[in-house]
């Protein structure tokens, strides 16, 4: 348990920024529906799969933002903490 954990903030910012700019590159919209002069029940299926699938691209499009603006949060606060401490810690000596 004597190993340091570094965390190097600007690092960890950068991928936090790549991984945002990836999930909003994500398409969630497909063609709007598939049309024709046939009437089937498969196209009616893949019609609402395609539905589906764009509420889940944009459901985790959401929950990636989020996740990656809370760990720059947590990140932050992370580094707050050590400086508190470390400040403490010069005073004490």
């Amino acid at each position: 348990m004597g190993e340091e954990i570094k965390v190097v903030p600007f690092s960890i910012k950068s991928a936090l920024a790549e991984l945002q700019a990836a999930g909003e590159s994500l398409e969630t919209a497909f063609a709007k529906e598939i049309n024709g002069e046939n009437v089937l029940e498969m196209v009616d299926k893949i019609n609402e799969m395609q539905q589906t699938y764009e509420a889940i691209l944009t459901s985790y499009k959401t929950l990636l933002k989020n996740n990656a603006d809370e760990t720059g949060v947590a990140i932050d606060s992370f580094v707050e903490n050590e400086k508190v401490i470390a400040d403490a810690i010069q005073f004490i000596k």
